[in-house]
């Protein structure tokens, strides 16, 4: 007499507890990074403000060392040529660029504030300049937003 032996597969299945488990661990930590990560956008458009500020700031000095006179408009320290400038420089005395002549606010070098939308093309939406005294900071209407370290955009 022969025997059959069925041999039967045997399929090896997460039980319904195991996969709980995971989605609790996922979930635990889930709520442990995102907070983490909303903030990482946060600080990197305040580090981008200080940095554009900065530079804004330094290439304005750079312009009054040359020239003896701060720029009527921004969009000074960015020209090319003695010919493009609205401000009017003793003759020989311009050196610019002062800042990159490409990319940010329609494409005239002068950077754009992270805290305004892109699109916007008016300068003074993005900085406010002091013509008496070559000052840059945040315009007005962003003056009060706070930073994550207490300050607000305007104290800087």
């Amino acid at each position: 007499m022969i025997t059959h032996q069925h041999s039967r597969k045997q399929t090896r299945a997460f039980t319904l507890i195991e996969l709980l488990i995971v989605i609790v661990v996922i979930a635990i930590l889930a709520t442990i990074v995102i907070p983490r990560l909303m903030g990482a956008t946060r600080r990197s458009r305040e580090a981008n403000f200080i940095a554009n500020l900065n530079h804004v700031r330094y290439a304005v000095e750079r312009f009054q060392a040359d020239t003896g006179m701060f720029p009527l408009v921004l969009r000074d320290i960015a020209a090319l040529d003695f010919q493009s400038l609205v401000t009017p420089v003793p003759v020989g005395t311009f050196r610019g660029a002062y800042i990159s002549t490409e990319g940010g606010i329609t494409g005239n070098g002068l950077p754009l504030n992270p805290f305004v939308d892109p699109s916007d093309t008016n300068d003074a939406d993005h900085w406010k300049y002091d013509t008496a005294t070559g000052k840059v900071t945040a315009p007005d209407a962003l003056a009060n937003i706070p930073l994550t370290d207490g300050r607000t955009l305007g104290q800087l």
